[in-house]
């Protein structure tokens, strides 16, 4: 079985390589992801396919989602004898992977996992490779012994209620520079100690400032702008993220959205003044308001004691009581 993360890079893939590309539809580094039982899949889908029908508030953009296909192409992965899993050097590359082999290690299936891991400097994403990088892949290399090990652990560290794991692993990997690179991406899904948002809110923030007022453009300058990141996020959900931002009634909003869902490129965003403030420096986000989220399996929200932010050296624990 050979197996990517996404329609497109499997789409990509098939027409380099003219065989069979299953693609695996959930980026696992978006939304809850919280500890599981490999006995209980059903809820596991359940949980993920109600996160995605949470922001696809317009309506069947992810329809491909449905349980019972995703409950499908999970049984042909326990299914298998042998799995070649296709990824690129990036974030939702690296967290799939440790899914697939915990998930795999823990229905002692047997299976055996090869992965065919693009450098960095092939490109993002598989779909931005030329045919010539494709057609010439890697070693393929198994998942055993300390591999298997380490994507195991990783992926109870970014399943915990807590960081503490993931931090753990950030400062045992300074030898291993790719994987240091990638958890540093995780962490940058934490809100910034000093500005108090996430860097994707903040790349947002600054594409309303200088792309505004349609939505469509702030988001397409976002993913556009951000080439090549290897953290990569689809128009949906940084479509979220910016409604997230204007929360309705709060006075901690930092964008005015005139909404229009039988047209979405006609949707209009604008700062308010506070907006300004935080990405001028002038105001962090976390001193007017604290916005629920979800890192892995680390809850944020104002009704925790305490929250963690990013900073330059990992992450660290701030309180939500505001003076």
């Amino acid at each position: 079985m050979d197996l990517t993360l996404g329609s497109a890079d499997a789409a990509t893939l098939q027409i380099a390589l003219n065989r069979r590309i299953t693609p695996f539809l959930d980026p696992l580094s978006h939304g809850p992801v919280r500890p599981f039982s490999t006995n209980s899949l059903e809820r596991w889908v359940a949980r993920r396919n109600s996160f995605w029908t949470g922001i696809d508030k317009p309506g069947s953009i992810h329809a491909a989602r449905l349980d019972s296909e995703y409950l499908r192409t999970i049984d042909a992965i326990l299914g298998a004898k042998a799995i070649t899993l296709w990824s690129a050097s990036d974030v939702d590359g690296f967290v799939f992977s440790a899914w697939l082999t915990f998930l795999v290690h823990a229905r002692k299936t047997n299976c055996q996992i090869e992965l065919v891991q693009f450098s960095r400097r092939a490109g993002p994403c598989i779909l931005a490779m030329t045919p010539e990088i494709i057609t010439k892949p890697p070693r393929s290399v198994p998942i055993v012994g300390k591999h298997a090990d380490f994507l195991i652990s990783f992926w109870h560290a970014w399943t915990a209620p807590s960081p503490c794991l993931l931090l753990e692993l950030f400062a045992k990997t300074t030898s291993q520079l790719s994987r240091r690179y990638v958890l540093s991406l995780l962490l940058d899904r934490y809100p910034n100690a000093e500005t108090g948002l996430s860097r994707w809110d903040h790349i947002l923030l600054r594409n309303v400032h200088k792309h505004g007022p349609r939505i469509s453009q702030v988001i397409a300058h976002t993913i556009g702008g951000s080439y090549p990141s290897f953290d990569r996020v689809g128009d949906l959900w940084l479509r979220s993220r910016l409604f997230r931002l204007a929360p309705p009634g709060n006075k901690g909003a930092l964008v005015t959205i005139l909404r229009d869902d039988n047209n979405l490129r006609q949707e209009k965003i604008t700062l308010t003044q506070l907006g300004s403030d935080v990405l001028a420096g002038r105001t962090n986000a976390l001193d007017v308001s604290i916005r629920s989220d979800w890192i892995g399996g680390v809850r944020i929200a104002a009704s925790k004691p305490h929250i963690w932010v990013r900073t330059t050296d990992g992450l660290a624990q701030r309180s939500t009581t505001h003076k």
